[in-house]
């Protein structure tokens, strides 16, 4: 969050961080940016909390008009619904202290903070839903802010810290409003648990097994959810985007793809339904809404999930020299199965939205000890997935397996695509796949999208007439040519059964199941009772945007892959399958962004109407203020009128204090003191400080100061103090910003006003 007035950001980290001073976890930072160099250089950092992730902030003295609450100036919003707020006189206290007293400043921050949740428990009981702060939002018309979960709404006064109300998306208003807690992204075996009950007397065999189906169903419904990323309420009804139009109206977006029009008081004013794509992000400009998909910004994704997960994850960083060679971009895993992509220094500014998934293929499509974990990935603008998979096992389980691949492409759903500009003319060879050549777009499966799809892992494709000893001869002759014409895998893939359209390189290595553990050779074959034959069980298959074998890449066939090396790691013996590693040569074919500019730059020179509607951008009416110069006496308000002297034209206006200072006897003022984010002090109120004019008249706006205003300390979330302060002698600094209503540019007025 930007603090325009003190040239800083505020920012929110989940996890030690290089540019902390501290590096303390769940940390707040707020940071100074240098004016020379496109870079950050910390400010302040302090710990926000000890357990939980900083997932929203705002700066409430962003709300400029009436009274605001210094108290208020800086708010978090965090997990399982915490509000934290701390005073700005506490911050810039802090950032008064020296580098070398930075413990001392964190200190007195991290003391001075207010816990918004505990104000509003009255007996144990709280009327906020107890589930994570996803966005807030600073009302600048009326000293309100607004935080949001996933499915509610809570409306507070920035003044008096009160909460006013509690209510739904669908407007209903509930101070008591209960919300299903989202369930967590844990390691499955985490969810399977078995709580212990009231020793019963024994009953029959019916009894038993019902009971045991019952938990296993129960078990089954919670890893979906786990798998699918669900929760136990409506999923494709969450609020994902929240935005303050000019004229004080609320505008949210939701996952299935719903506007929500509030006014400032949390009244329900009009829905609407452009899509069904998720709504990401809002932006108001004036008389104009935009909302957006989310944009190509690289971010990590996953689940780690277990200690052994984070155990590979960390040794393959290592091996890579993450963080200096290579950076991890995603990763998932679902039981056993774990999926992670790290991208090179060179290739990382070209990769962003990265997504995750999993669709379990166990018992009832359910539980993880089968199935797929994938990431998508946007590479110069082309997505790109990776799908780690297990299928079902034993020689006669063919059909299976192949239903386990149908499954995982039909059902395999990433969040929407992230409004990437890749081409639309993306391979549709998976048609075979789906059955209904005229399907509909929003039923084709989202693998069909991507421009190149990798599926890897433990597919347990076997060998077909073929007896135990006869494939341990071949193997030990180096037969593998007849041994393949006997792969399962390459004989239903022949017949179009699986992997329709994907290829695979030629495989010149033995099978790589099963093996006996720590022998190394081809001797290490398991000699175990069972006698599993000798197979291919370990693959990669891949396609990209190529309908034919022979293509170019191109603007039509945008990545091209050639398999370099496809090899078994024979020298592995930690496991009874041996590893597969393919290495690819991808060609994409992109779009030079320069030439592109340039040749946007030619059109839009050369179209009338586009050349026109770019003037108006810079348009400002022609505005009056009657004084630059306001004398507040005896708590009376002084009204300061803004004209639009235009007679077609709106003009919107934002009024915002720069700054607080001191008039001494001798006619002098003490340096001006900023404000974040320009917020008004306790002792002024000005209503509305923001708005619009329509064109040719007048908005009149009161000014109104107290004599005297409360100041409250805090420490550790309590109040411990308060007094009474004067306001004789302060001055201000008013600035009254104006701009069309659809410009770019503004207009400044300034205006003193002093007690």
């Amino acid at each position: 969050m930007v603090d325009d007035a003190n040239g800083m950001v505020w920012a929110g980290i989940g996890t030690a961080d290089r540019g902390m001073a501290h590096g303390p976890r769940r940390a707040l930072a707020h940071q100074r940016p240098r004016r020379i160099a496109p870079m950050f250089k910390e400010a302040l950092s302090w710990r926000a909390s000890a357990h939980t992730p900083v997932l929203v902030i705002v700066a409430q003295v962003v709300c400029s008009c009436v009274n605001i609450d210094s108290d208020l100036e800086g708010l978090k919003g965090s997990e399982g619904g915490v509000i934290k707020a701390w005073p700005w006189d506490a911050i810039a206290k802090s950032l008064s202290f020296t580098s070398g007293e930075n413990h001392m400043a964190a200190s007195l921050v991290e003391k001075s903070y207010i816990d918004l949740r505990n104000n509003a428990t009255v007996g144990n009981m709280c009327s906020l839903p107890a589930a994570d702060v996803k966005h807030m939002l600073a009302d600048r018309c009326r000293a309100k802010v607004w935080s949001l979960t996933s499915m509610t709404f809570a409306l507070w006064d920035a003044k008096t810290r009160e909460l006013l109300k509690v209510f739904g998306i669908d407007g209903q208003v509930d101070l008591a409003r209960p919300e299903a807690p989202v369930m967590p992204e844990q390691f499955i075996e985490e969810e399977i648990k078995v709580k212990p009950t009231k020793k019963e007397k024994p009953q029959g065999s019916f009894s038993f097994f019902q009971k045991s189906r019952n938990a296993l169903m129960g078990a089954a419904d919670a890893v979906r959810r786990v798998a699918t990323k669900g929760t136990l309420v409506e999923d494709n009804r969450r609020t994902e985007a929240v935005a303050q139009a000019m004229n004080g109206t609320i505008w949210s977006g939701c996952t299935d793809g719903s506007i929500i029009v509030w006014d400032g008081n949390g009244n329900r004013l009009q829905e609407f339904h452009y899509h069904s794509s998720s709504v990401q992000c809002i932006k108001t400009l004036l008389r104009w809404v935009l909302e957006f998909l989310p944009w190509q910004q690289p971010k990590k994704v996953g689940l780690e999930g277990s200690a052994n997960g984070q155990w590979w994850i960390d040794s393959i960083g290592k091996t890579l020299d993450e963080g200096i060679s290579f950076h991890r971009v995603g990763s998932r895993q679902l039981a056993g199965l774990l999926i992670a992509a790290w991208a090179s220094n060179d290739l990382k500014p070209h990769v962003g939205d990265v997504d995750a998934a999993a669709v379990p293929c166990g018992f009832g499509r359910a539980i993880g000890n089968k199935g797929g974990v994938g990431l998508r990935i946007r590479v110069f603008d082309r997505r790109i997935c990776f799908i780690n998979n297990h299928f079902a096992a034993h020689q006669e389980n063919v059909s299976r397996r192949n239903a386990d691949f149908d499954h995982i492409y039909r059902t395999m759903t990433f969040n929407k695509p992230h409004g990437s500009t890749a081409s639309a003319t993306s391979v549709q060879l998976h048609k075979a796949v789906s059955a209904n050549e005229n399907q509909a777009d929003e039923d084709r499966p989202e693998l069909a999208e991507a421009d190149m799809v990798v599926f890897l892992g433990d597919f347990n494709y076997r060998l077909n007439g073929i007896t135990y000893d006869e494939a341990r001869d071949m193997v030990s002759q180096r037969s593998f040519d007849w041994l393949r014409e006997r792969d399962q895998l390459r004989a239903e893939m022949k017949a179009g059964n699986v992997f329709q359209g994907m290829r695979e390189g030629p495989i010149k290595f033995p099978p790589t199941y099963k093996f006996q553990r720590h022998q190394l050779g081809l001797s290490g074959y398991d000699l175990g009772e069972k006698k599993r034959i000798h197979a291919w069980c370990d693959r990669i298959l891949y396609r990209d945007s190529r309908s034919v074998s022979i293509a170019e890449c191109s603007l039509e066939c945008p990545v091209v892959a050639a398999i370099t090396a496809y090899e078994a790691c024979m020298d592995v013996t930690d496991s009874d399958h041996k590893p597969v590693r393919c290495t690819f040569s991808v060609d994409i074919e992109r779009v030079d962004e320069l030439i592109r500019r340039q040749e946007f730059g030619k059109i839009i020179e050369s179209n009338k109407k586009v050349c026109s509607l770019l003037r108006e951008l810079h348009f400002v009416p022609d505005t009056i203020v009657s004084t630059n110069n306001i004398i507040l006496e005896n708590q009376g308000d002084v009204i300061l009128r803004i004209t639009n002297n235009s007679e077609t034209s709106k003009a919107a206006f934002e009024i915002l204090c720069e700054g607080q200072s001191i008039r001494k006897q001798d006619g002098t003022k003490s340096e001006l003191l900023l404000r974040a984010s320009f917020g008004f002090p306790l002792w002024l109120e000005v209503q509305p400080s923001i708005g619009l004019i329509e064109p040719g008249e007048t908005m009149e706006v009161a000014v109104h100061h107290e004599d005297f205003f409360t100041q409250e300390e805090f420490v550790d979330g309590v109040q411990q103090n308060w007094w009474c302060e004067a306001t004789r002698d302060l001055e201000v600094v008013l600035s009254v910003n104006v701009t069309g209503s659809s410009s770019t540019e503004a207009v400044t007025h300034r205006i003193t006003a002093r007690h």
